[in-house]
């Protein structure tokens, strides 16, 4: 049984370095393995913003661009180069292909973009916030202190480490999410946060519980971030979070784990591993 950080793992040079395209990268504590919320935050108000189920239909499972297609839903993410495949991909030029020797692995499509970087495709370390224009990087995260869970079998080290899948910035905050993609019971039921950082001093300043967040992506509303947990065997849930302090709202099942979250004309498409659901919002 390992807890906390595992030894042989880098967890990068000190706060002080800077990359060599003068970004200041944040290396933020490992984090609390239950829901926290800084003291000087406490409990917020809570956001008005709840769904509501419209519809549901049994997809193909393996028909995702069919989804994509036919609802006609704008891509949330760049695609990637991959070049034994023969695709090269959509980046924008001013994405590096590299970050300390580790390569771009997701670029999501906001201002500035957000740039994740791993060893692999089903691993992300650091993050990057990238002005669409001129390259600068405006935000640096080493996240190599949220990788590993709390506790977790010896056996299942190679299975367990959490990656950075998803992330949102505003108002100097960003709120991220990390996972690994296999069972809760591989981790002792630690995986699967979304946590909210100061983007000035890489600050922790609330933590969801665990098992909330592991879908693709999640999306942020009118104060309240909607994201989903599930998994083979395990229950399955879409979860409306307070964005203000991370306390969960509302707990929807779904049958199937829950994959993307997508607005489009006021509505919440919602892509599962077998189902496919439309929710309204409501206040």
């Amino acid at each position: 049984m390992l807890v906390g950080h595992v030894p042989g793992e880098s967890q990068g040079p000190p706060p002080s370095a800077k990359t060599n395209q003068e970004a200041q990268v944040l290396y933020p504590e490992a984090p609390p393995y239950g829901y926290y919320v800084l003291h000087t935050i406490g409990r917020k108000p809570d956001s008005p913003l709840r769904v509501v189920k419209v519809s549901e239909k049994r997809n193909k499972i393996i028909d995702d661009e069919e989804w994509w297609v036919g609802n006609r839903l704008a891509p949330i993410t760049y695609q990637m180069p991959t070049p034994f495949m023969q695709i090269t991909g959509d980046l924008p030029p001013v994405i590096p292909l590299e970050f300390r020797g580790q390569r771009v692995v997701k670029v999501i499509r906001s201002n500035p973009l957000l740039a994740i970087y791993g060893q692999n495709f089903v691993d992300g370390r650091y993050l990057l916030a990238i002005d669409p224009t001129s390259g600068k990087i405006k935000v640096a995260f080493d996240f190599s202190a949220f990788q590993w869970p709390h506790e977790f079998d010896r056996a299942e080290r190679m299975f367990i480490k959490m990656a950075t899948t998803w992330a949102y910035l505003e108002d100097g905050i960003l709120y991220v999410e990390h996972t690994h993609n296999t069972y809760a019971r591989s981790s002792k039921g630690y995986n699967a946060y979304i946590s909210a950082l100061d983007t000035r001093t890489g600050m922790l300043l609330w933590r969801s519980k665990a098992l909330v967040s592991n879908a693709r992506n999640f999306l942020v509303k009118d104060g309240a971030i909607i994201t989903g947990y599930g998994f083979t065997a395990e229950p399955d849930f879409l979860y409306v979070l307070n964005q203000a302090d991370g306390r969960i709202l509302q707990k929807v099942p779904l049958k199937s784990a829950p994959e993307y979250f997508v607005e489009k004309d006021n509505k919440l498409f919602v892509r599962t591993y077998h189902t496919d659901y439309v929710f309204r919002f409501k206040k």
